[in-house]
């Protein structure tokens, strides 16, 4: 029984020393655990360097957005298309997302365009939005980068698309246009020139000047003429002449505009402008109702020009007949007629002129004598004197053949009409036309000797005419000597075109055609043809678009990216050369680079760069060969050194000031001494209180005990 009383008295004062020693070990471990996140805390926010929130991507709903460029090059006028969507990455819903697109330059930064931009119900599936630009909004020439920004609640996300570019296409402008004379006389020709530039950035084609003459009595006269292409800032003037547009007096008015296309090609790819057109163009001239006369010289300009030529009677061939001819104001301008007997006895042929053109057309002979089967040629001889004025001339050459047979006289009469313009030598690229008929008339042949007159050379001169419809049998009669040739049929219309590549300054190009089994020799008075000469601009141009040079790790190679355009006229080679900086160890692996090039094209060169260990600004040379001069370019490339590794791999948290971390500490502190008080009074509350009765019987118990145990 006394074992059994003791276990009482053990177990009341084990429970109180465990309850201390357990609420001691619950602070310390609270402690602890407050310590520990307090050290987390400090040693992180210790660890980052960036004041910067970026909760954004890891809270709330998450989602991820696209933007995309319909094409990646736009000539103005053209409208740009951008698609934009976004789709929720951890299967949520988003109800509405805002935000915006902006397009902005690649290099400056500039924002040249910004709209808004939203998308409703935004799931695990992607939603998207579509909008146009004008590409007109945005400046010419240059590249892009179409950016979207979009926001929900509390979040934040941007994607952006590839580059892409917006040019001006070509811009045709009519500069200038002039008729000459003003005045012409009725049945004269008159010339029309007209000034056109290419203001633009890429290359014209497929142009055509348009002209359209208005007169009296409802008159119209219609006509196209090709225009050669005009590279960027190349011009052309354009000379046409025409003689069925004065047959009528009083007021007549000239309107021109050019219609043209422009193409680039990238990546194999053309694009086209749809048809463009030039500004308006108009003047006007005035074909006087009286005849002009020169007094003294007895000429007089007789119109209209002859609509048929008296074919002679089997006595007498003309061998050669000149019908047309052309000249400067103040020179002489010489043709051949060429006789032959086609009759088995002797003939006689007697030439003359009228009175009033004595003194300006002149025969070498007045009397041929011709035996059987043979020829003999007469000069023409127009001679211009002090009272001559531009204009159109056409005098009648007087034919009478006389042969005696069998004791009798025959004698057979005819007219050949011989014209001659004469105009003022321009300052510009002019030609000079003349036209022979051959073969009793059965065969044209017409030169055009084309001058220039300026102090330098020009390039690709086009010189084009028509020929007289219902004038031949079929377009293989058409033979064409000289430069680059064309001949071409379009509804029904002749062209025949040749393209001097290059005419040297104050020189000459002799240019010939030949056009057999004609049907109506008079057409050949009325020839419609016109000049274009290009400028003195050389008509290849290249030029760099972007330079794509990177930030270089040390000693890590890289790739240096240039993009050019080549809006010449003609294809081309074109070697581009990158130069790395001497005495530093760079090597550049496909150092040099050569395209063929066609107009309108653009060309990229990538350049693998490797062995850059110099920190800092190194500056490549960039060196561009072609058929013009050579041209050099710049290229810093910026060197830094790798970027350390981070330990820890988490997100950004804000740093804790030092002020915070010290008040935790004493807080922590204050809080361990109020817990250790609080476990010290429960300790005292509990302790066992003493009883002199309680303890008087204890000693009689023990005393029984030992008694027993002596026992």
């Amino acid at each position: 029984m006394s074992t059994r009383g003791s276990r009482p008295n053990s177990a009341v004062a084990m429970p109180r020393t465990s309850s201390f020693t357990g609420s001691l070990l619950f602070a310390l471990s609270t402690i602890s655990a407050v310590l520990m996140v307090l050290a987390f805390s400090i040693s992180f926010s210790n660890a980052t360097s960036s004041n910067t929130i970026m909760a954004n991507v890891y809270i709330n709903c998450q989602f991820g957005t696209s933007v995309t460029v319909n094409a990646p090059v736009y000539l103005q006028p053209a409208v740009i298309g951008v698609t934009y969507s976004a789709n929720s990455i951890n299967q949520c819903t988003i109800p509405s997302i805002t935000g915006n697109v902006e397009i902005s330059n690649t290099i400056s930064g500039y924002i040249a365009y910004t709209t808004a931009a939203s998308i409703s119900n935004v799931g695990s599936s992607p939603a998207s939005g579509y909008l146009t630009i004008n590409s007109n909004a945005v400046p010419q020439s240059t590249y892009y980068i179409a950016t979207l920004a979009l926001a929900s609640p509390n979040i934040t996300e941007s994607s952006t698309s590839n580059m892409f570019q917006v040019i001006s296409p070509a811009n045709i402008l009519i500069t200038s246009l002039t008729v000459s004379p003003s005045s012409p006389s009725q049945g004269s020709q008159i010339t029309i020139t007209t000034n056109i530039l290419n203001s633009g950035s890429l290359v014209s084609s497929n142009a055509f000047l348009n002209l359209k003459i208005t007169g009296p009595n409802g008159f119209s006269y219609v006509s196209n003429t090709a225009v050669a292409n005009l590279a960027p800032q190349q011009s052309t003037i354009i000379s046409t002449t025409l003689t069925s547009v004065t047959q009528t007096t009083q007021k007549y008015t000239v309107v021109e505009n050019v219609s043209y296309v422009s193409t680039y090609t990238y990546n194999s790819v053309t694009y086209q402008t749809p048809l463009l057109y030039s500004n308006a163009a108009s003047t006007t001239y005035t074909v006087p109702s009286t005849v002009t006369q020169c007094g003294s010289c007895g000429v007089v300009y007789i119109p209209p020009v002859p609509v048929s030529i008296t074919i002679p009677s089997s006595l007498l061939q003309f061998t050669q007949i000149p019908i047309f001819s052309e000249a400067i104001l103040g020179s002489t301008t010489i043709g051949i007629m060429g006789l032959e007997n086609m009759y088995n006895d002797n003939i006689t042929v007697s030439l003359s002129v009228p009175k009033y053109a004595f003194g300006t057309l002149e025969l070498s002979s007045s009397t041929v004598y011709l035996t059987p089967k043979t020829t003999q040629l007469v000069d023409t001889v127009f001679e211009q004197n002090r009272n001559t004025t531009p204009g159109t001339y056409v005098v009648p050459i007087n034919v009478t053949t006389r042969s005696i047979s069998n004791g009798k006289l025959n004698t057979q009469s005819s007219v050949v009409f011989a014209a001659y313009n004469v105009k003022t030598q321009p300052n510009y690229p002019y030609y000079i036309e003349n036209v022979n008929l051959f073969n009793n008339t059965q065969t044209a042949k017409i030169e055009f000797s084309v001058y220039n007159p300026t102090p330098k050379p020009l390039y690709n001169v086009n010189l084009s005419f028509e020929v007289p419809r219902l004038s031949m049998t079929e377009l293989t009669s058409i033979k064409a000597s000289g430069p680059v040739y064309h001949i071409s049929n379009t509804s029904g219309e002749t062209i025949v075109t040749w393209v001097i590549p290059k005419l040297i300054q104050n020189s000459s190009a002799l240019l010939e055609t030949s056009i057999s089994n004609i049907t109506s020799p008079s057409s050949f008075y009325n020839l419609q043809a016109s000049l274009a000469s290009a400028s003195t601009i050389n008509a290849t141009s290249f030029s760099i678009s972007s330079i794509n040079a990177p930030i270089f790790l040390e000693n890590q190679s890289g790739a240096i990216s240039v993009t050019a355009l080549y809006t010449g006229t003609n294809e081309t080679n074109v070697t581009m050369t990158l130069v790395p900086p001497p005495g530093l160890g760079i090597t550049v692996q496909n150092k040099t680079q050569r395209f063929h090039v066609f107009p309108n094209t653009l060309v990229t060169a990538t350049y693998n760069v490797s062995g850059i260990g110099t920190l800092g600004t190194s500056t490549f040379q960039l060196r561009v060969f072609g058929p013009f001069s050579e041209q050099t370019y710049s290229i810093p490339v910026l060197v830094v050194p790798p970027p350390e590794q981070s330990p820890i791999s988490l997100p950004n948290l804000p740093k804790t000031p030092p002020e915070l971390v010290f008040l935790l500490e004493v807080i922590a502190a204050i809080i361990i001494i109020i817990v250790m008080i609080i476990e010290a009074i429960k300790h005292l509350r509990n302790r066992p209180k003493y009883v002199k009765s309680r303890a008087e019987e204890l000693k009689r118990v023990r005393q029984r005990v030992n008694r027993t145990i002596e026992d």
